[in-house]
This record gives C-alpha cells, structure tokens and sequence, in this order.
C-alpha cells in the first residue's frame, strides 16, 4: 500500500491548502494561515513516535532529489505501468491511481493528500514554481480570451458548458549545457544591370559557414506523457527565476504527476530547440546576401545537466455542440492556450471582405498612378 502524507493546520487539525495570491497554507476549517516553514516546524513538534517515523522516511530514496548521474546509474530501466494503491489517512479509503501520480484530492472525502512514493527508487523534484493565483481568476482570463477571436460562433457565450478546471504542476526538465558545431546557409546575390541592347539578371549561389558555441540554461522539456507536447510550448514562456527548493506542501489542494519521460529521453528535444535558437543566432551574422536558408547543420552538446522541476498549470475542458475544446491556463502568468470553434460564415465573410478590401486599395492605386502618369 501506498504511503501518503497529509498535511494538517496545526491549530484544529483540518486539511491544509497552498493559497497562491497569499503563497501561504491555508486551513481549510478554521481559515488560519501558515508559511511554509510555520508547517514545516509545526510539523517537527510532533510526538517523538511521529519524529522517528519522520526520520526514517528521510532516509528513505523518497527524499533524494533528482540526480541525473545517480538515475542513469540505477533506474533507467525502470517501469510505470500500470496503477498503485494508496489508503487515505482522513477517511480511510483505497484509491487507486496512476503510477505517475503524486498528489491529488480524495474523491471521497476530498482531503488534499501527496503520495510519498513520489517516484520509483525515490526521486523528488529539485525545484518548483507554486501557483500564483487561484482558479477563480480563471473566468475573466476565458473571457478576454474569447473577445480577442472574431470568427467564434455567436452562440458561443451562452452555449458553451466551461468543465471543472483542475490545478496540475506538471513534470518539466530544465537543461543546462553548451552547444558547438557548424551550420551551412545556402545563400544569393543578385544584381541587374544593361549591356547595349538587353538588360541582364545575374544570380550567384552561395554556402555561407558559421561555426561556433552558445551556452543554455534551462532549456524547458516537459517530462510527461500525459501532457501534449504543443499544448505545453504553447504554455511558455515560465519564469524560472521564481523556482523555489521543492517542497510537497506546495501541493496541496492540487494534482501533481511524477515524470514518465526520463531526461536521456528528453534531451534531443531540448537539443532541437537549442539547435534552432543557434540556426537563428548565425543566420542573424549574414550579411550582404538575400535568401538565406539553412543548408545543413551538426552540433552537439557539452556536460549537458539538468535539473527536475514542476511547473503550474490550470486545464481544463469546454464543451460546445458534442465537441470538447481543451484548454491550459499557465499557473504563473495566466497566458491561456487551447482550441476555439470555427463559423464558417464568419470565416467567409472576413476572407472575402479582406480580399475585396485588398483588391479595391490594388485598383485605386492603379487607378492613382494612371491619373498621375
């Protein structure tokens, strides 16, 4: 059975949530605020029974952080198929959940509760950026949202049915390394100029070469497989100046999964971004040609390090004529991304509005140059 931990107000004992626009616990009975090191002392002030079981669970693998070297070494090979059991320490209940979750609410007595076994062999985060606002922000974020797209059905307001949005802090790799190599950019100049009767084009052909090395820090890759990968590009930009040690008391009152995508895995994509952002770099060092285009390119990667970080993240689903429309609010920013329905009359009214409008400026220019020439 799974070991869970719960954290509980040290005035009445009722369950404990992290309250974003007061970064503080809040008791969700009694309506005290706690920091997180208030808990955290309150919580060393227990029986010398609970401190020794305390001890003992700090020298568990749960309490390791993530170590990219010590991973590689010991459990690279392992496997998250599958669900585990848990028993919930408020009303005793057996939940079974997935194997990469790492909290998440009793759906029976909906006491917040983070499992322990966070990771197979025991691998906490190192760092966390907390959530920044509640989720009843989240209506006047959807709305701009919504008044900001033109071709949204008209019906669209009052017909669309906005699900229950749940807090996520989702599994992110953040790397840190050197990238060195070469690209080759194929590239022209071109000039016109007239001998005698005719006037002549020329175009010459060219391979540009750029070389060098740009240094990267944190690189954001979200580790879960759960979470579509576009969606959580689309997520960023988070700022990563505001990541904090790890600690589970920023979870509670959310839902958090553990990684499934380990860092080897990962690590090309990074290196895919990192690779576009140099192409970028040099391309910017070319000057005097037209038409640059990247030709081929080979970097690698220098003592790549990497640390495991979770990030918030608000999802959740609208329903709009039988068809869910899914939806991520950033936790920290409040940068929201997600699908919108189309009306396709809208949307041909607009294409040919634009082309009768780009069509009419085209024929009253010409019209101006006749007069004028």
């Amino acid at each position: 059975m799974e070991t869970t931990t719960e954290h509980k107000c040290p005035s009445c004992g009722a369950p404990l949530h992290f309250d974003p626009n007061s970064q503080l616990l809040v008791c969700d009975y009694c309506g005290n605020k706690f920091t997180i090191a208030q808990v955290e002392a309150a919580e060393a002030d227990q029986s010398a029974e609970a401190k020794e079981a305390a001890e003992t669970q700090e020298a568990k693998p749960s309490e390791i952080a993530f170590d990219w070297g010590d991973y590689k070494a010991n459990l690279s090979g392992e496997k998250l198929e599958g669900t585990k059991i848990f028993e919930c320490k408020s009303c005793g209940a057996s939940i079974e959940t997935d194997a990469t979750t790492m909290a998440l609410t009793c759906p029976y007595c909906h006491n917040n509760t983070v499992l322990n076994e966070v990771a197979t062999g025991g691998l906490k985060p190192n760092k966390i950026i907390p959530f920044k606002f509640t989720k009843d922000k989240l209506p006047g974020i959807l709305r701009s949202f919504y008044w900001q797209k033109k071709l949204l059905p008209r019906n669209f307001f009052t017909a669309n049915k906005v699900g229950e949005p749940i807090g996520v802090y989702v599994p992110f790799w953040l790397f840190d390394t050197k990238l060195s190599g070469n690209a080759v950019f194929s590239a022209k100049k071109t000039r016109s100029y007239t001998k005698g009767d005719y006037r002549y084009h020329e175009t010459k052909h060219y391979d540009v070469n750029r070389s060098g090395s740009l240094s990267f820090k944190q690189v954001p890759v979200d580790a879960s497989k759960k979470m579509d990968n576009e969606l959580m590009d689309s997520l960023e930009p988070f700022n990563y100046s505001e990541l904090v040690d790890f600690d589970n008391r920023y979870l509670a009152g959310y839902c958090a999964d553990r990684f499934d995508r380990s860092p080897d895995e990962e690590l090309p994509r990074a290196k895919d971004r990192m690779t576009r952002t140099a192409e970028k770099h040099f391309s910017k060092t070319i000057s005097g040609y037209s038409d640059v285009k990247i030709k081929n390119c080979n970097y690698t990667t220098e003592n790549p390090s990497v640390i495991y970080a979770m990030v918030p993240a608000y999802i959740f689903e609208c329903n709009y004529e039988g068809k869910k429309y899914q939806y991520a609010v950033n936790g920290q920013t409040g940068k929201i991304v997600g699908e919108l329905p189309i009306d396709k009359k809208k949307a041909k009214f607009w294409y040919w509005f634009m082309f009768l409008m780009t069509g009419g400026l085209t024929a009253f220019i010409m019209l101006l140059l006749q007069i004028i020439f």
